[in-house]
């Protein structure tokens, strides 16, 4: 049996400097909000030892997390790239669960292809992806969480290094050119 996984389209994703202004980022739909919302004590402490952090959200519908500074996205295939390049730091928490191990890294992945850091759980593909190199950060506990973010948020040159070793990553081993895989632009 061969296992393909899954696939980024590299090209498209741009690469652009961090941004001055920090910010912590999720992408993704909103069935799986629940995983964000569920390291909201983790980002409130963020959000005190860093001021200026705001959390950005890209999404079908805005987070509930009331008392913290959330920039919402309405997602569209459009707004992806930009609201990537926004981000000082890409977010994929998750349960550890039979479900969740299932999950790909797509999000992950998407970061690593806008050469943004990541804090991931280490759940599932996740776990494989990270033990590939130091292209991301694993946190499993709230603890986890506010060490890993707050440790690329106060090294700007690690916070660029990480996201460039993950964009080399990315291109080499999970894109559409490596795998082999093509996109459809058009229904059939």
């Amino acid at each position: 049996m061969e296992v393909l996984p899954t696939a980024v389209d590299t090209d498209f994703y741009h690469v652009e400097p961090l941004r001055e202004r920090p910010s912590v980022g999720w992408i993704g739909s909103f069935g799986n909000l629940r995983y964000l919302e569920g390291i909201a004590p983790a980002l409130a402490v963020i959000v005190r030892r860093f001021p200026q952090v705001s959390i950005a959200v890209c999404s079908e519908r805005p987070p509930n997390l009331p008392g913290l500074p959330v920039r919402y996205a309405s997602w569209s295939r459009a707004a992806e790239n930009d609201f990537l390049a926004s981000l000082t730091v890409g977010l994929m928490p998750l349960d550890d669960g039979p479900w969740e191990r299932g999950k790909c890294s797509f999000k992950m992945l998407q970061y690593m292809g806008a050469a943004r850091p990541c804090v991931v759980s280490p759940v599932g593909m996740n776990k494989d992806v990270l033990a590939q190199g130091q292209i991301g950060l694993a946190a499993t506990t709230q603890a986890e969480w506010v060490e890993a973010i707050s440790s690329i948020l106060a090294d700007r040159r690690g916070a660029e290094e990480l996201g460039a070793a993950g964009r080399t990553a990315v291109h080499s081993r999970y894109s559409l050119i490596v795998s082999g895989a093509t996109t459809c632009t058009t229904n059939p």
